[in-house]
C-alpha cells in the first residue's frame, strides 16, 4: 500500500511540476523576443545640463559620465504576427563617481511624468553605479492600437534595417 501510495504522490508531483502539456504553441504566454538596441555616451557637462546633478570628484569635469543603451525589446506570439508586449528601456552605466541615489529620485520622479496614455508602467532600479529604467507601453491604448496592432515580427525587422540600431 505504501508503495502504490508513494508512486501515486510522485505521479502527481510530476504533473504539478511539468503540467499536463508542455507544447509551447498553445501556450499564449510563450514569447518570440526580439530587440533592438543602440548606445551612446555622455559627458559630465551633459549630465549636469539634463539632471542638474554634479559627478563628486572635479578632476573627472569634462570626461564621459556615462555610457547610455537604448533598448526596445518586443514580445510576440510563436508566429510573430500578435504583438504581446513592448519595453523601452534606457541602462545608464555610470563611468565616474556620482550621489547614486540622487540620479535614481531624479529618474523616478523622470518616470512619474511618462505619457500614461501611452506606457502602462516605468519601473527604476539601481544596481551600484549601473541604472536601469523600464517603461512598458500599455498595447491597450488608443495610441498603441492605432500604431502598433498590425505590427509583426517582419515589420519590426524592416524598421529597423537602416537605423542606427543594432538588433536580435
Amino acid at each position: 500500500m505504501k508503495k502504490i501510495l508513494i508512486l501515486f504522490v510522485t505521479i502527481i508531483s510530476l504533473f504539478l511540476i511539468t503540467g499536463c502539456d508542455t507544447n509551447k504553441e498553445k501556450d499564449k504566454t510563450y514569447t518570440n523576443k526580439y530587440e533592438c538596441s543602440r548606445k551612446e555616451s555622455f559627458t559630465t557637462n551633459q549630465v549636469y545640463y539634463i539632471t542638474k546633478i554634479e559627478n563628486l570628484n572635479e578632476i573627472d569635469n569634462g570626461k564621459t559620465a556615462v555610457e547610455v543603451e537604448f533598448t526596445r525589446s518586443y514580445d510576440f506570439d510563436t508566429k510573430g504576427d500578435t504583438l504581446l508586449a513592448y519595453y523601452d528601456i534606457t541602462t545608464y552605466n555610470y563611468l565616474v563617481d556620482y550621489d547614486m541615489n540622487a540620479l535614481k529620485t531624479y529618474f523616478e520622479k523622470t518616470c512619474k511624468t511618462i505619457d500614461k496614455d501611452t506606457y502602462k508602467s516605468c519601473n527604476v532600479s539601481l544596481n551600484d553605479k549601473v541604472i536601469t529604467v523600464i517603461s512598458q507601453v500599455d498595447l491597450d491604448s488608443k495610441t498603441s492600437k492605432e500604431y502598433l496592432s498590425t505590427v509583426s515580427l517582419d515589420t519590426i525587422k524592416q524598421n529597423y534595417n537602416e537605423s542606427p540600431y543594432t538588433c536580435k
